[in-house]
């Protein structure tokens, strides 16, 4: 490149500039690419240099490393340095969009027609007026796209106008990427668990079948536990609009077991399994994975009984005799009344310590407690299977107590609840740890059932809101008080 200064004439270096009014230009290595130069050292150095003499700046170092550096990273990097209003006021004073007019802008540059807004609300009204859209526009978080409740209202957008998302995401005034990954595992999840009882009845043909009675329960377990399945799903199709949730439930279940899809006839497997354990000790069998499986089988219970002595067989078979009367009472057993509650600030615990003395385990106080949380449990699940139907209600700690959680339900919107049970006493119960994290995992879900007289329901479960409980401990004492 070559110029002239006072008649003479002078001819620029590599990654040298010169300015032309309000122009400056930068000569260049014509066999070098965009991604090399902004590794080159020079070339930053120059470029830092001419935005300096921009904003007459003499610390010219950020710049040079804005040039090396992805958008999103520098981004991100002003926002934690000066804030997201310094940015939104940066991009108009540099006629960029922020959030709220980018994400329009670029819908209207893919159709092709002029964007020129002076407010919000008349952008609202133009929008539907331009693009003669049917769908709610409102209710999108402009600096959270990919929220749940964002993306939701994003796809019936983009599926009206027919907008696909990698070609929104290339437009150079998409500064904010659509990214439906949450949403996708939000509704991946949804399909599994509204699929989950339908599952079980298939599989338990298919057990009977192939005489796999044994895998019953681990086969259940195998397909509760699908969330690397779930993500995986979701982030490769995370720029896909329309994903057919079922047909990806069908392919774990495909790819992790041989069920195939048929018309089973209704079977009531958990009566079952609650008659079969009363036909052996299954004290003796507590721990055996296979052979706890088996017991949701009529046809499998004399293969359990050899798995037991003669003795232990014997003393079973009474057992089975008293807990026969004790089964006629509970099946006369009224559903409790239930109702939801609000929660005050509770007082703290007074007088919580560990005791000094060391600890004496009695085996006839833990299955006292054991009856009671068992009672308590039976009584919310009768309660939820009542109001929503036995298909959609799920007793988890029946036959796996590490899940975080004894009940789960769908519940009228389609929403899956999780419930942990607590028996009612004083203002106070025990939760673990797990249990702790799981309600975090899970918070908007999340649900606790006080059985006592009557079911106390709280529906919103924040332990860490001191304003509505009080933990103290490790596994923790939760203290709380009802409005």
């Amino acid at each position: 490149m070559r110029y002239t200064i006072d008649g003479k004439p002078f001819e620029l270096e590599d990654n040298d500039y010169i300015r032309d009014g309000k122009d400056y230009f930068i000569k260049v290595n014509k066999f070098s690419s965009l991604k090399e130069l902004r590794h080159d050292f020079e070339f930053q150095e120059c470029f830092a240099d001419i935005i300096g003499l921009i904003f007459d700046i003499q610390e010219t170092k950020i710049f040079r490393d804005m040039v090396k550096e992805e958008d999103s990273y520098i981004e991100q990097t002003i926002r934690n340095d000066i804030g997201s209003d310094e940015l939104i006021r940066t991009r108009e004073l540099l006629g960029i969009s922020d959030e709220y007019y980018s994400f329009w802008k670029t819908i209207y540059v893919l159709f092709d027609k002029n964007y020129e807004f002076e407010s919000n609300a008349q952008l609202l009204d133009n929008v539907i007026k331009d693009l003669e859209i049917e769908s709610n526009i409102t209710g999108i978080d402009y600096a959270n796209l990919n929220s749940l409740e964002s993306s939701t209202i994003i796809l019936g957008i983009f599926k009206e106008l027919g907008i696909d998302i990698a070609q929104f995401n290339k437009c150079e005034h998409s500064y904010y990427k659509i990214d439906f990954t949450k949403l996708h595992r939000y509704n991946l999840k949804q399909a599994f668990e509204n699929n989950l009882y339908d599952f079980k009845q298939r599989l338990y043909f298919w057990c009977v079948e192939y005489s796999e009675e044994h895998l019953f329960t681990s086969h259940i377990g195998t397909y509760e536990h699908n969330e690397e399945f779930v993500q995986l799903v979701s982030l490769k199709h995370k720029n896909t609009l329309s994903l057919d949730y079922k047909i990806k439930v069908e392919q774990f279940i495909s790819d992790n077991f041989d069920v195939t899809e048929s018309e089973s006839p209704d079977v009531d497997f958990r009566s079952i399994y609650k008659e079969n354990k009363k036909k052996v000790d299954i004290a003796y069998i507590d721990g055996n994975v296979e052979y706890l499986s088996m017991l949701y089988f009529d046809h499998k219970v004399s293969d359990i009984q050899k798995y037991i002595d003669t003795k232990l067989a014997l003393e079973a078979e009474e057992k089975a005799k008293s807990e026969s009367e004790k089964d006629k009472e509970q099946s006369a057993k009224q559903i409790k009344k239930a109702k939801k509650v609000s929660l005050t600030k509770p007082k703290a615990i007074n007088g919580f310590r560990k005791s000094k003395k060391p600890y004496k385990h009695s085996s006839s106080n833990d299955a006292r407690k054991k009856e009671i949380g068992d009672n308590s449990e039976e009584d919310v699940y009768l309660y939820l299977v009542d109001v929503y139907g036995k298909s959609k209600v799920t007793w988890a700690s029946d036959d796996d107590d590490g899940y975080g959680y004894d009940i789960k339900y769908i519940n009228d919107e389609r929403v899956t609840k999780y419930v942990e049970v607590k028996t009612f006493s004083g203002n106070k119960f025990h939760i673990t740890k797990n249990e702790i994290e799981f309600s975090k995992r899970n918070y908007g879900q999340y649900e606790i059932f006080l059985v006592g007289e009557e079911i106390k329901i709280i529906t919103e479960v924040d332990f860490e809101n001191k304003d509505l409980f009080c933990l103290e401990g490790q596994d923790y004492l939760v203290s709380y008080n009802i409005d």
